[in-house]
């Protein structure tokens, strides 16, 4: 005899939508699926296997784990709750009249689960199993009966009867993915606003600026971004508007534009120790409940060389370390060059009011995967973009990072001087669901209800079908139809002279 467990959701992941919500949850709904399986010989015919299915309880549980050479191993719970599946007593489970059939018999206990909606994402640190990641724990507790042996073997049995536990335990466990979009599905095209940043003055490169400092203080710059980024776009559209602002016309005249160069920059935050403002924000588990007070269920296997002391622990392990990729695709440099004599803000002075803004538009193209170097290699040799992601041991960023090349005539306008110009801001890179093909047209010679007959239909809140603890709202104010027993075949055979079968 042999008992399995399978743990089968509806769907492959979580998906969540918007940023994250403590008081938002959303469902995770499957079944966990029971194997029985009858033990055979070629002696004896198999037996039918009957068990007494006591408890079968499912877990909910997602981690938090890294590991850099400077830091070591950390990790943490975000969040961990159980559900007992059987709420009224044993149930006993049999697949008699089945025993001899090709096909185990299967018996699928259905579950739905609430689960937080201020979860990240689940995050793979360079393609490992490290970083955010959730999964679901089926234990099953049962004891068999009529377990009895057979004739041949009733001394071996007898002697390892001493040795037999009654209550046996069957495990599965199935990782889950939570994926978190900006908006929910729908049938318009991924647009959002733009992010403006005011730079009042730019900051040199160089701490030595050949251009007067009392000129470049009168720059003004305003960069636009997309208030959120699709990763899978070809790219980001970026604008960079320039001015100067109470600079003489004679000193207008003397600045050019040469060049822009532009990159997108993603920003790894590791942590020894949580952080404290994530911790204060949402109910991440106590202490108590952290690991090695209460070990993970599915811990990294790199775990263990630090809880057997096989890896020798840091001495002295910094409170973080970062990691910084640029993300420009292989042979893309960023660089966009202006013609010659672009003297971009010769006219401030002339405009009435405030000056013209000199705008430049670009697109910045990135990479989903970069070459790791050698001091950036943790796991593999590539590097992986991410979402924007925040977690107590794991923060992601990303920025657009702009230098603008200025050249300043000096006496006379063969000797000129360079400055570049730093100007960085920050960008959230997010998922955006694919746009909902909407149902094509019918045609108009096909009869159709008018509009104002068509119905409509309105999906129920999560609240109005499922209660606190997320067990399934029974309306129990509607009587179920009486009982009728089956109809006989005479009082079929009467009742189908009374049927119209055409119509002339």
């Amino acid at each position: 005899m042999s008992v399995s467990l399978d743990i089968i959701p509806f769907a492959d992941s979580v998906c969540m939508y918007g940023m994250p919500d403590a008081s938002s949850a959303y469902s995770l709904s499957g079944h966990v699926a029971i194997t029985l399986s009858s033990s055979h010989s070629f002696f004896e015919r198999r037996s039918a296997t009957r068990l007494l299915l006591q408890s079968l309880e499912l877990t909910f549980e997602g981690q938090n784990e890294i590991v850099t050479q400077k830091i070591g191993y950390s990790a943490i719970r975000l969040c961990s709750f159980s559900r007992e599946l059987v709420t009224d007593g044993p149930i006993e489970l049999s697949n008699e009249d089945e025993e001899d059939s090709a096909e185990p018999c299967v018996w699928n206990v259905v579950f739905n689960l609430a689960i937080p909606g201020w979860l990240p994402d689940t995050t793979r640190i360079d393609y490992s199993d490290l970083g955010v990641r959730y999964a679901l724990h089926a234990t099953a507790k049962f004891a068999v009966l009529d377990d009895q042996p057979s004739n041949s073997s009733w001394f071996l049995a007898m002697l390892c009867t001493p040795f037999r536990s009654r209550v046996r335990y069957a495990r599965a466990q199935k990782q889950v993915i939570v994926r978190r979009f900006v908006k929910p599905p729908s049938d318009a095209p991924f647009r959002l606003r733009s992010n403006a940043f005011g730079v009042s003055t730019p900051t040199p490169q160089s701490s030595k600026a050949s251009t007067p400092s009392e000129v470049l203080e009168k720059i003004q710059a305003i960069v636009a971004v997309p208030e959120f980024a699709n990763m899978d776009a070809d790219g980001i559209p970026i604008t960079l508007r320039m001015r100067t602002n109470g600079l003489e016309a004679a000193e207008c005249q003397r600045l050019q534009v040469k060049e822009i160069t532009a990159d997108i920059v993603q920003k790894e935050k590791y942590r020894s120790r949580p952080s404290a403002a994530y911790m204060n924000t949402f109910p991440v588990p106590p202490k108590e409940r952290q690991p090695p007070n209460e070990p993970l269920l599915s811990p990294h296997p790199v775990n263990s060389l630090y809880e057997y002391g096989l890896a020798i622990p840091l001495a002295e392990r910094p409170e973080s370390m970062t990691r910084i990729t640029s993300f420009l695709p292989p042979g893309e440099s960023g660089r966009h060059c202006f013609g010659k004599k672009n003297y971009a803000f010769a006219d401030d002075t002339v405009a009435k009011g405030n000056p013209n803004w000199y705008t430049i538009e670009i697109t910045l193209p990135f990479a989903t995967e970069k070459t790791a170097s050698a001091g950036q290699k943790m796991w593999c040799d590539k590097i992986e973009l991410q979402s924007s992601v925040s977690s107590p041991l794991l923060h992601i960023t990303h920025e657009v990072a702009l230098s603008v090349t200025l050249s300043y005539d000096l006496d006379d306008k063969e000797n000129r001087s360079y400055d570049r110009l730093s100007i960085r801001v920050p960008i959230k890179l997010v998922r955006a669901l694919p746009v909902v093909t909407a149902l094509p047209y019918l045609d108009s010679s096909v009869p159709t209800l008018p509009m104002s007959t068509m119905p409509s239909y309105i999906l129920p809140a999560y609240s109005q079908l499922y209660d606190e603890e997320g067990e399934r709202k029974i309306d129990y104010s509607t009587p179920l139809p009486l009982y009728q027993p089956p109809s006989t075949p005479e009082e079929l055979d009467a009742n189908s002279d009374k049927v119209v079968t055409s119509i002339s």
